[in-house]
């Protein structure tokens, strides 16, 4: 019977990009490996200027549970060295990628925490978009050679939990509470000014 880490070494084999992959198909998939991650926050800065309170309460409880994702990566990885793919010559490091533990994602946590921060406050619409994007951005990573795809199934896990955990209980009344000083901060400039124009 194979084990877990002999199936991820065979996927990651039939998956990764072949060696001298160049050309468009490259970019395109360093463009979804790097940047597409920028989806997530600049989704959450756009709720928060056109959306209402819903809106602004749902960007609130995502950034904070990408905040606990972030942190729970940050501590498993600090206590699992898994090399990564190129490290051991399953693939190519294509991604530039500094040698350190691939297990957990932080990419896949950080996504799949803002996905379930926005699901958790009734915001289907976005959550289902960064679920989107942060399993494409998974495969990309995986297909670079960063990557196990237990490493971004991980990351998505702590993700998914963080955003369930941050958006009940006392993670909702701190982030109504944060939610309630952006609102007073973000409004400031508008109220000096309505003030001045008296």
């Amino acid at each position: 019977m194979r084990t877990l880490t002999q199936m991820d070494a065979e996927i990651l084999r039939r998956f990764a990009a072949p060696a001298g992959l160049g050309g468009g198909a490259l970019s395109v998939a360093l463009i979804v490996a790097e940047a597409a991650i920028l989806v997530g926050p600049l989704l959450l800065v756009w709720l928060w200027m056109v959306g209402g309170i819903t809106d602004r309460r749902a960007a609130v409880t995502a950034a904070l549970a990408g905040f606990l994702a972030l942190g729970v990566t940050g501590l498993i990885s600090s206590q699992i060295d898994r090399p990564r793919p190129f490290v051991v010559g399953l693939a190519q490091n294509y991604l530039n990628h500094p040698i350190d533990s691939s297990l957990p994602s932080d990419h896949a946590a950080l996504l799949f925490a803002l996905s379930a921060g926005q699901a958790v406050r009734g915001r289907v619409g976005p959550g289902a978009l960064l679920f989107v994007v942060g399993a494409l951005v998974g495969a990309a990573r995986v297909y670079l050679g960063a990557h196990y795809p237990t490493d971004i199934l991980a990351g998505a896990l702590v993700g998914l939990v963080a955003g369930v955990v941050v958006g009940r209980g006392p993670g909702v009344c701190l982030a109504n509470g944060l939610t309630a000083f952006g609102e007073w901060v973000y409004d400031a400039p508008l109220r000096a000014l309505r003030r001045r124009s008296r």
